[in-house]
């Protein structure tokens, strides 16, 4: 089976388990894309501990679950934003004012709205958390 989006997949094996109720999920195959995405949300608070197991393959995230998500997804098409314009793609995205996430990636790096806001540069828009 071709994994088009592993992204798109590993929210979505996220979402599936919390809605579960599960306490930690495995994310294949890794990438450093995934990785950063997970680390954006885990500092914002709505995942736990991440572990990367070298399976020689493609390597797993063991994430864990701490009950905070209630949807999560991609962004598709990755739409261009410029520093000024996240209020709008917040009200899109988030349902509520500074309720959520929005994971941009930039020039410095992945990271949520919030900090790229606070360091005044745009990107392009990968993934909402709430």
């Amino acid at each position: 089976m071709v994994q088009v989006d592993p992204l798109a997949d590993a929210l979505n094996s996220i979402l599936n388990a919390e809605r579960t109720g599960k306490k930690k999920v495995s994310i294949k195959p890794a990438s450093k894309l995934v990785a950063n995405v997970l680390r954006t949300a885990q500092r914002a608070g709505y995942l736990g501990e991440l572990e990367y197991i070298n399976d020689h393959r493609g390597g797993i995230f063991e994430v864990q679950l701490m009950g905070r998500i209630n949807k999560c997804g991609v962004i598709k098409p990755r739409y261009p934003v410029a520093k000024d314009e996240f209020e709008e793609w917040e009200q899109k995205y988030l349902p509520a004012k500074n309720f959520g996430v929005l994971v941009v990636t930039t020039p410095e790096g992945v990271m949520s709205h919030d900090d790229a806001k606070e360091k005044g540069i745009g990107g392009r828009l990968l993934a909402y958390i709430y």
